[in-house]
């Protein structure tokens, strides 16, 4: 994990690209980074379990470019995979637009948009899972209330995650209205 967090604090940019089409970039400069390691000893404390998260809260204006959410990837808000691709478009922090068609694309529309606040389309942070045995499939065998999943909007098949719609923390500048996770298929 330290490593990771090392990694990211001496990056200038993330960089995350898919096949489905994801092309993102993330400047890194000035970016809070962190991450725990999948465990927790002390109260009061907290972790994504079981496999650790690496990430950092860019600065204002760094997140710019497309993010495709592929067939089969999980979001996490409506704890379900995806059935059709979903497409962001990204501008200095903020999705400005959800393309794509079927049931997806529609419930992530309507869910930030209710929200009635430009704040619910802020990115939040990027960054990415450890656990090299994490099982894509496992979601499909518990009921929906029995679980929550770590990664927070992600994609590009376990390269990279980002938090579209998601409280802000970057240095209390912002708070949103409203939270969107979604996870990336291995």
């Amino acid at each position: 994990m330290k490593e990771h967090v090392k990694r990211l604090r001496a990056a200038r940019e993330m960089r995350v690209t898919s096949p489905a089409g994801t092309d993102l970039a993330i400047s890194l400069a000035g970016a809070a980074c962190g991450g725990n390691w999948g465990y927790t000893t002390r109260p009061g404390t907290m972790t994504h379990w079981p496999g650790g998260l690496a990430l950092a809260f860019p600065a204002a204006g760094s997140v710019n470019g497309t993010l495709v959410l592929a067939e089969g990837d999980v979001n996490l808000t409506f704890k379900r995979y995806l059935e059709r691709p979903v497409t962001l478009r990204i501008e200095n922090d903020y999705v400005t637009r959800i393309e794509g068609s079927g049931v997806d694309a529609e419930l992530m529309r309507s869910y930030i948009a209710a929200r009635g606040d430009r704040e619910a389309y802020a990115v939040s942070h990027v960054g990415y899972g450890l656990n090299a045995k994490a099982r894509w499939d496992s979601m499909a065998l518990y009921d929906k209330r029995d679980f929550n999943g770590t990664p927070s909007c992600g994609r590009s098949r376990a390269t990279s995650s980002t938090a579209p719609a998601r409280t802000r923390w970057r240095a209390g500048t912002r708070s949103a209205t409203s939270t969107c996770r979604c996870g990336s298929a291995p």
